[in-house]
């Protein structure tokens, strides 16, 4: 853990990479953070050499959230096809 936040923003983030200085961050190699899309573009301009690493409980929460999706429209389709 190199830096943390206090408000998940664009402009938290963006004060990160000020912080951290632009040649550390286009020599930054590994990057870990969640989905949320305005991190994904911040980290991509500030440090696109990086290779990004989502965080494994937030992509097994949508991986979860689109099964439960998925079944519940299976289950309402069966329903159809039996009535």
């Amino acid at each position: 853990m190199l830096w943390i936040g206090e408000k998940r923003t664009v402009k938290t983030l963006l004060r990160f990479f000020r912080w951290f200085g632009l040649e550390r961050s286009l020599a930054l190699e590994f990057i870990c953070s969640d989905i949320w899309k305005p991190y994904l573009k911040v980290i991509a301009k500030k440090a696109a050499g990086a290779l990004h690493i989502l965080d494994r409980f937030h992509i097994m929460a949508h991986l979860g959230k689109a099964i439960d999706e998925v079944c519940a429209q299976e289950a309402k389709d069966s329903k159809k096809r039996k009535a």
